[in-house]
């Protein structure tokens, strides 16, 4: 087939996915989606949230020694409380100063010997 001038067939198909509202249907899909998504969050979050907390905080875990003692451990991680206080601690506010802050540099002129007379 030779080349036409404005040949919209060399162009590979459709370039880009059809866009406009989704459909009804589409819409109710992506309700329940979410809906069941929701669900499945609250109820399997609160696990993880408590693990999270224990290892932020520190849990104290007893375990027996080899000698049969009861022995007394912190399980603590150290990345974990430092994405917490990253997270969850508000950071420090910075006021900023606008003008002279007080301090003046020295100049010739504040040495009264060094002034002109007139």
């Amino acid at each position: 087939m030779p080349f036409k001038k404005g040949n919209k067939l060399g162009r590979h198909g459709r370039q880009n996915p059809p866009g406009g509202r989704p459909t009804k249907i589409q819409a109710e899909i992506k309700k329940a989606a979410t809906e069941i998504a929701r669900e499945f969050i609250e109820d399997h979050v609160q696990d993880f949230l408590d693990s999270y907390l224990d290892l932020g905080k520190g849990k104290v875990i007893e375990r027996l020694d080899k000698k049969g003692n009861v022995v007394q451990l912190v399980m603590l991680d150290p990345a974990t409380v430092r994405h917490a206080i990253d997270k969850f601690i508000p950071p420090i506010e910075k006021h900023e100063r606008s003008g002279e802050i007080g301090v003046r540099p020295w100049t010739v002129d504040v040495d009264p010997r060094l002034k002109k007379k007139k």
